[in-house]
């Protein structure tokens, strides 16, 4: 691959997020990037084919097709009709309105729901008080406003006190659900639910006196989506050996909130760097995995990712990649039988049942570019057979989903980084606000398009 190939993966990963039926333009994708807009449309046309990035929802400012040479990923026409197929509406001079169909663009127009109704409403967990939570939900929040209803959820004094230590001029506000559908305020003002937290905070030290005050705000958060008063919650990182210190048993936010919401069979999915990675297990000792590894559970799993895909992402026809357990999938049963006993033959029913399912593959050529290439989404056995690849491409970017909930929730891709909190730049380090914005983004992004995704299903 080209160096400037390599240069694109970041603009790719990008316009893999943006929805169907949006487009985006050249000049927001390219801030989001962090380049030019003219590197933006090298990149589109640029596209592998097989790839399935939809170069076909980037439009010029205008919200007209840029005239384009036919070939390649193809011409204007081609790019019109995908576009029409996606249910996005041309006026007769040929342009899209942004302030309808556009992702991401708070340059435009306020955002708008289903309808044009009110913005995603996101409630925000701040983890621990004492890691950077704050300090990525203060500064990401801002920028959402406009396309977003965020309430921060913690401690309302933790969070002054750090605004101050940080530099950030900010005016807090208490929320009322009463009140939800004033006009905002300025993109300084934080709206909190404030949840005293009971336990002195101080800065980049962890206390287990803090603990309960974190799992509390992150249960107050799965109950208030439960109740349809916000349509998303966003989680700040916590400290699991922290909270077990503290007498509460803890193995993470996945496993913590599938179980307040009812769900059974909850998957833990990292999308960034162009991947979308699955896990069978999660926060599992390693010498755990294998007694955990089973056909029912494998089949379970792929039910859940497949429904979600369609009914989260908007993707009709998933194909989905199973990694082995075993180095090279066994190589036969040379280096271990579990694929042939157990992976393959769970495998062979969903494809009998209709699921687009490939595998067992290989865990070190599963996330080549040429394999990724055909796959909406790939499933590891374990922790560490792939989140180490997702973060070494996208770390800091990437955004935690949980698939299998009644209601959507994403999460940073990071821990406390207790050492950055409360710092800032001038202090030669400050916590990057990043993955949490892109966090912000997505729930964002799947709220909004979920009503229009269940009427479809």
């Amino acid at each position: 691959m080209t160096p400037e190939k390599t240069a694109y993966r970041g603009i790719y990963e990008i316009v893999l997020r943006i929805p169907r039926g949006r487009v985006a333009s050249y000049g927001r994708i390219a801030r989001m990037a962090g380049c030019g807009a003219r590197q933006v449309g090298y990149a589109m046309a640029a596209a592998p084919p097989g790839a399935r990035i939809p170069w076909h929802r980037v439009i010029n400012s205008k919200g007209e097709i840029s005239a384009r040479k036919e070939g390649g990923n193809g011409g204007e026409s081609r790019q019109r009709d995908k576009l029409l197929r996606e249910g996005v509406v041309f006026d007769r001079n040929g342009r899209v309105d942004f302030a309808r169909f556009g992702w991401g663009a708070e340059e435009f127009a306020p955002p708008r729901g289903e309808g044009g109704g009110a913005a995603p409403r996101i409630i925000v967990c701040c983890g621990d008080p004492a890691g950077i939570g704050p300090d990525i939900a203060l500064r990401a929040a801002p920028e959402m406003a406009k396309r977003a209803r965020i309430v921060l959820l913690g401690d309302r004094n933790v969070l002054a006190a750090r605004a101050k230590l940080l530099g950030i001029r900010a005016e807090f506000s208490d929320y009322k659900k009463e009140n939800e559908s004033e006009k905002d305020g300025g993109p300084r003002e934080f709206r909190v639910l404030h949840m005293r937290c009971g336990a002195r905070v101080t800065p980049g030290k962890l206390r287990e006196s803090a603990a309960a005050h974190a799992v509390a705000c992150m249960d107050r958060a799965t109950d208030l989506c439960l109740a349809g008063e916000f349509d998303a919650m966003t989680t700040g990182p916590v400290n699991k050996a922290v909270i077990n210190r503290a007498g509460i048993a803890f193995t993470g936010h996945t496993e913590r909130i599938a179980a307040r919401c009812g769900a059974r069979a909850p998957v833990m999915m990292l999308a960034g760097g162009g991947m979308r990675v699955c896990l069978l297990t999660a926060h599992l000792p390693l010498r755990e995995v294998r007694r955990h590894v089973t056909a029912a559970r494998i089949e379970r799993a792929a039910e859940v990712i497949v429904k979600d895909l369609r009914g989260m992402f908007g993707i009709e026809s998933p194909a989905l990649g199973v990694c082995g357990l075993n180095p090279h999938a066994g190589e036969d049963g040379c280096l271990g039988d579990e694929e042939i006993k157990i992976i393959a033959p769970a495998l062979q029913k969903l494809r009998a049942r209709g699921f687009d399912i490939r595998g067992p593959l290989p865990a070190d050529t599963a996330f080549t570019r040429a394999r990724l290439a055909g796959l909406d989404a790939v499933l590891a056995m374990y922790h560490d057979q792939a989140l180490p690849v997702v973060k070494h491409a996208a770390f800091g970017g990437a955004v935690n989903i949980t698939l299998g909930l009644p209601i959507i929730r994403t999460s940073v891709d990071h821990g406390t980084a207790a050492e950055l909190a409360g710092k800032t730049q001038k202090e030669g380090a400050a916590a990057d606000p990043s993955s949490m914005r892109a966090a912000l983004e997505l729930a964002a992004e799947l709220a909004r398009a979920r009503p229009a995704l269940q009427l479809r299903s």
